[in-house]
């Protein structure tokens, strides 16, 4: 005879389980302005690279580029292989940023999603 996870009981002697208390304000503090200075600086350098298209950064450029006015901006883009012909099937890979809640930019994803149209024939 077989239980399920939803009917067995839980035991009154089953530990809770461990976390950790919260430290003490001025330690979020100091790690909170340790975490956005390092994000600022990653985003100078970034930006930086971007605006200057440092060693082919910044530089590749999507088929389309589709921007909705939902929240900040929402932005979708497109490419599709050079030797693409209208009515050809193509596998499609679907690529997408998260969004840099800490770090990062889409414009990191272009050299893959290039790549991927460019010389695998896939339309991303």
């Amino acid at each position: 005879m077989t239980t399920s996870a939803a009917t067995t009981p839980i035991k009154a002697d089953t530990p809770a389980p461990a976390t950790s208390p919260p430290r003490p304000l001025l330690t979020r503090l100091h790690l909170w302005l340790r975490l956005w200075t390092l994000k600022l600086t990653i985003r100078t350098l970034l930006s930086t690279v971007r605006f200057f298209k440092i060693k082919g950064y910044g530089t590749l450029q999507p088929t389309y580029r589709k921007t909705y006015p939902i929240g900040a901006r929402l932005m979708n883009e497109v490419w599709i292989p050079s030797s693409w012909k209208p009515g050809q099937s193509l596998p499609l890979y679907i690529d997408i940023h998260g969004g840099g809640f800490a770090l990062g930019d889409p414009f990191h994803d272009d050299g893959w999603c290039n790549y991927l149209a460019s010389k695998q024939n896939i339309c991303v």
